[in-house]
């Protein structure tokens, strides 16, 4: 899963520009649907956000968080 760049620019993006992305609120929910799915399947299960630029990850972990609950 993720956020989906055709590869043609993602070959031009430089450095922090490839991480620089803010998951939409129905982004994170098709992303719970597979979480959960992938939860019922395992005893444990980590999910990372690698769209680190700024704060972006820790918000989206956070909005994540609050849709499982």
């Amino acid at each position: 899963m993720g956020h989906l760049v055709p590869s043609a620019l993602r070959r031009h993006r430089q450095g922090a520009e490839r991480f620089n992305y803010q998951y939409s609120e129905d982004e994170l929910k098709v992303l719970v649907l597979r979480v959960r799915e992938l939860a019922s399947q395992t005893k444990q299960l980590h999910v990372l956000f690698n769209n680190c630029y700024e704060d972006k990850a820790v918000l989206n972990a956070s909005q994540t968080a609050l849709i499982l609950d």
